[in-house]
């Protein structure tokens, strides 16, 4: 049993990812000498970097941002004009492909939105994948375009064969749950499906069109309490500096969060001052090592216990950070990563136990 817990602890500790968030690129080395750790298992990320991430959630959520050149309202009214022209001569592979350039070309104004002509371009998205028999993503069309138009009517100028998935649509809109909607950076104000809204922000539950900083996203908010949408590209090239202000550190926390492994010990080296994660979202000053750090533990006499000691803290460790990850609504397979290394705490244990007993003889 003792040398599976050594082994489990061995496991753990060569893991364990190091990373180091720094204002410019940095040596390894220096700054494993600064914080008391291995050079060769430091990993330096630059700020910059991490703003040049795509825009996520932090936990459950999709987004689907531009992938093109951005668009003007005029030029997706004239395009839209084309669409409905190849549906009415039945052109419809012509107007299946225009129209995913148009629900992109959403995803890529570069100005307030149009509601009467987002509802158009996802009403007719749903009667195509609707044709198609994609029923699943037809409803999902629907409920766009309704999040835009909650009252707007069937079209009868088309079959009244989806009629019946289109109240469903409007259905689910109505049913949606509550959810608290936080970005970050933190805008006073933006747009939510063509309207103006402030933040933090109260959406139903579903797909929706968030406009903010001159960037369009289009989104799928999970039925949580509340969820978190960062936006990389939109903070500040020196927002660095808000590590060391606990009113702004709230701030950039969501940004270092998103950037880097949940599971990692992280540090944020700006200047002379450096700052450890000590929970998801939670950013401490460090305090550097009073004295050196314990030796690697060996197979040797004396050690084992040293061992099994670490391996219960480390496995302690691991479930608190499970508990959160949880509780945030984390990706599984981070949760799953967290939930199985609290296996180690009851290895640990009994490593303790046996150690001690041999001891005792």
């Amino acid at each position: 049993m003792l040398s599976v817990a050594l082994l489990l602890w061995s496991s753990l500790a060569s893991a364990a990812r190091l990373q180091v968030v720094v204002e410019e690129d940095a040596s390894p080395e220096l700054l494993a000498e600064r914080l008391g750790v291995d050079a060769t298992r430091i990993e330096v990320i630059p700020f910059q970097s991490l703003r040049g991430l795509p825009a996520g959630f932090l936990g459950e959520g999709a987004i689907y941002a531009c992938q093109g050149p951005s668009t003007g309202v005029q030029e997706l009214t004239e395009r839209l004009d084309r669409v409905e022209g190849d549906m009415a001569y039945m052109e419809f592979e012509q107007a299946r492909s225009g129209l995913r350039q148009l629900v992109e070309g959403l995803r890529c104004l570069s100005e307030a939105v149009d509601p009467v002509l987002a509802h158009r371009i996802y009403y007719l998205t749903g009667l195509i994948d609707l044709f198609d028999g994609e029923e699943r993503e037809a409803r999902t069309d629907f409920r766009l375009a309704l999040s835009f138009r909650p009252d707007a009517p069937w079209d009868d100028d088309f079959p009244p064969d989806g009629i019946e998935l289109y109240e469903r649509a409007r259905e689910d809109v109505s049913a949606a749950s509550s959810v608290q909607l936080r970005l970050a950076p933190g805008r006073n104000s933006v747009l939510l499906d063509g309207r103006p809204a402030l933040s933090p922000l109260v959406v139903n539950a579903g797909p929706h069109l968030l406009q903010l900083g001159g960037v369009s996203y289009e989104v799928r908010v999970p039925p949580v309490d509340e969820v978190v949408l960062v936006s990389p590209t939109l903070y500040e090239p020196g927002a660095l500096v808000n590590i060391t202000e606990a009113g702004r550190r709230d701030g950039l926390a969501p940004l270092l969060e998103l950037g880097l492994d949940p599971l990692s010990r992280a540090w944020v080296v700006r200047g002379d001052e450096v700052w450890e994660r000590t929970d998801p979202l939670t950013w401490v000053a460090y305090q550097p090592l009073t004295e050196a750090p314990l030796p690697v533990p060996s197979a040797g006499r004396g050690t084992p216990l040293l061992s099994a000691l670490t391996l219960v803290s480390a496995g302690a460790a691991a479930a608190s950070w499970a508990a959160v990850l949880q509780e945030r609504g984390a990706q599984p397979g981070a949760r799953t990563q967290a939930v199985g290394l609290t296996g180690l705490a009851s290895a640990g244990a009994v490593a303790v136990v046996v150690q001690r007993r041999r001891e005792a003889r």
